[in-house]
């Protein structure tokens, strides 16, 4: 028993080593990676477009059509309401008729 206790302190606190190595990699050597990536924000400065590429106008949707739609969603879940409500009538019925017998 002693000496499973001293592997499970030895293999937690390897885990332990090991989940501290990891997190210092990704503190310091994962961020120095990044700081390079910030030398290509500056291009985008430079970037010009073209009357081709200019950005176009974003498009609308009309409420009437949002309207529409919410109109059948509603029609559909009105049904689907109806059809809950028979089918547990006829689940409070099946359940009466084995009660029943």
């Amino acid at each position: 028993m002693k000496k499973f206790g001293k592997f499970v302190f030895g293999l937690a606190a390897a885990a332990a080593a090991g989940a501290g190595a990891y997190y210092a990699y990704k503190k310091f050597v994962e961020n120095a990676d990044s700081d390079e990536e910030d030398d290509f924000e500056d291009d985008l400065d430079e970037f010009e477009l073209d009357d081709e590429e200019a950005p176009k106008a974003p498009e609308y949707v009309s409420i009437n059509n949002i309207q529409e739609t919410a109109e059948k969603v509603a029609e559909k879940a009105e049904d689907l309401a109806e059809k809950a409500a028979d089918a547990a009538e006829g689940a409070v019925e099946a359940v009466k008729d084995a009660f029943n017998e």
